[in-house]
């Protein structure tokens, strides 16, 4: 639900051998505009502000969806959000097997607008109020509404794993979900290189996500992707080089519904990672 980190405090504990609680409170990141292909894209940049220089903008306005951009104020003011969830954990002794659910909910004001660094545009409500003239507006009141489930397991190297999520922002109500599922096949090290064995497992993986919007933007507004529901089917392939390096293949099929048609802004990532 949250790509960035909040500033705040979290806390929790255990009821019995099986039961959790947590419960967190933070200044809420605030609502901004996210492309899910190029991060926030150039929206109100300089460079998309200024036609002399449209052509120095690398990544284009995209297609937009509300997102929680990165916290931007350390101050204890504002709109205070709150939060909790209380789950349930079982594993086995020897802690190959196990299965983790977790319920929780999140909620805060919106303010009128939050100041984001290196775009004209504001944060929070100030991005809903860009309707044409004449146009009635399409939120309703100030609240900001999360709740939702994830789901975890794990079945020797099987792994699962599951959240639903309903978002309730001024009046505008979205929901969404994804699943992803993915399987660890040892390979025990193809060759040896000195001393150390290359290539010792290979995951496939295959995730499935979607929002559905419910509700339509006005004729007019800025950003009529907000209102677009949205699919997204990940086929992916990890291996482990060498210790503590691997190399990850995925391909990402997009089925975005506008109101004319399905666009697919498809995506192919490589990705190397390295931790010593």
């Amino acid at each position: 639900m949250n790509r960035f980190e909040e500033i705040g405090v979290e806390v929790g504990g255990s009821l019995g051998t099986v039961l959790y609680w947590r419960a967190a409170g933070a200044n809420g990141n605030p609502v901004f505009m996210r492309d899910p292909n190029a991060l926030a894209g150039d929206n109100g940049t300089p460079e998309r502000v200024d036609l002399a220089r449209l052509a120095d903008a690398p990544y284009g306005t995209g297609f937009p969806i509300y997102y929680d951009a990165q916290a931007n104020d350390t101050r204890l003011s504002g709109n205070f959000q709150v939060g909790g969830g209380l789950g349930f954990r079982v594993v086995s002794e020897d802690g190959r097997k196990g299965l983790d659910v977790l319920g929780w909910m999140f909620h805060r004001k919106l303010a009128d607008r939050v100041s984001i660094e290196g775009t004209i545009y504001g944060g929070d409500l100030d991005l809903f109020d860009d309707v044409p003239p004449s146009t009635p507006s399409f939120i309703d009141g100030r609240d900001k509404t999360e709740a939702g489930a994830n789901v975890e397991a794990r079945w020797g190297r099987f792994s699962l794993f599951g959240q639903y999520v309903y978002q309730d922002l001024a009046g505008l109500v979205r929901r969404g979900y994804e699943v992803e599922a993915s399987y660890r096949f040892p390979l025990n090290g193809l060759f040896a290189l000195g001393d150390q064995s290359w290539f010792n497992w290979i995951q496939p993986a295959v995730r499935v996500s979607r929002i559905d919007n419910a509700f339509s933007t006005p004729a007019g507004f800025f950003a009529p992707s907000y209102g677009w529901d949205w699919s997204k089917f990940d086929f992916g392939l990890r291996t482990g080089i060498v210790r503590n390096v691997d190399l990850t293949v995925e391909y990402a099929r997009h089925d975005m519904r506008t109101k004319a048609k399905v666009v697919h802004p498809d995506e192919l990532l490589v990705t190397l990672r390295a931790g010593f």
